[in-house]
């Protein structure tokens, strides 16, 4: 995933083979930021979001990796509110690493888009995981050589400023004895 790309709800490519290899691209914006000078506006917000909630991480060579990943994991669960208002709506906004960071607002892949963001910005790895059976994303982290799953989402508690641990930094199986499922 591309955290950035949070304009782009949907992009397709079509190859023609034998006829002169001409490919058709098809892009679908979002609505929200259709246009370039709309995607800037968001961007930039999205951008304030973040280095406020790096400030102190970004650049401090005192904090090793897991130190960065639970402090931006742990802040990024207070500054964002998993938003059931616009889930009804099924408003895209939700979705994007812009309506965590920008809005303050999302469901669980714009949790995770915003984690991979913050991550990035760290020089750590991560990638988007995602469960059908459960309707639920996630990420996957490299630390040390190894991979693990964090899910902002469901260790963010309703209570502004409470965070749990209970999904940060678990092994396959750790994952799944919290209920997560996916191949």
């Amino acid at each position: 995933g591309v955290p950035e790309a949070f304009n782009i709800e949907k992009m397709g490519c079509t190859y023609y083979p034998g006829e002169d290899n001409i490919v058709d691209i098809t892009v679908v914006y979002n609505s929200f930021a259709d246009t370039a000078s709309e995607y800037d506006e968001c961007y930039s917000k999205m951008v304030y979001g973040a280095e406020y909630i790096l400030q102190d991480i970004k650049g401090n060579a005192n904090l090793n990796d897991e130190q960065k990943l639970l402090l931006l994991h742990d802040r990024l669960a207070i500054w964002n509110m998993y938003d059931y208002d616009r889930l009804e709506t099924d408003d895209p906004i939700i979705y994007t690493a812009y309506g965590a960071l920008g809005e303050g607002a999302s469901v669980c892949q714009g949790y995770a888009m915003a984690y991979m963001y913050l991550l990035r910005q760290v020089g750590i790895e991560s990638y988007y995981c995602s469960s059908e059976d459960l309707c639920h994303g996630w990420n996957i982290v490299f630390l040390n050589g190894k991979k693990y799953h964090v899910d902002v989402t469901w260790d963010d508690f309703d209570t502004y400023g409470e965070v749990k641990h209970d999904n940060f930094l678990r092994s396959s199986n750790g994952i799944y004895s919290t209920g997560h499922e996916a191949t």
